[in-house]
């Protein structure tokens, strides 16, 4: 086989194999991004379905600040030890 229609081949080839690739890459992503709306579209039903009241947005913020100081302190008297 003439040396010049070898390399077209292999050129051919290696093009083929980088559109599997990009191929395959799109599948990938596709799958991951139908698992993770399907996550997603879940955990609102799931928040959506909860029959627990909804905690107010300043009753959470407070409660956060509340872990974060008592955090902060623990570390500061652990620092003074």
């Amino acid at each position: 086989m003439n040396d010049n229609v070898e390399n077209l081949i292999l050129e051919k080839l290696e093009a083929m194999r980088n559109e599997l690739k990009e191929f395959r890459n799109l599948y990938e992503q596709s799958h991951e991004a139908a698992a993770y709306d399907k996550w997603f579209r879940d955990g609102v039903q799931a928040s959506l379905d909860d029959p627990h009241p909804p905690v107010p947005h300043e009753e959470v913020m407070a409660d956060i600040k509340a872990t974060i100081d008592r955090i902060a302190a623990e570390k500061g008297s652990q620092r003074a030890a």
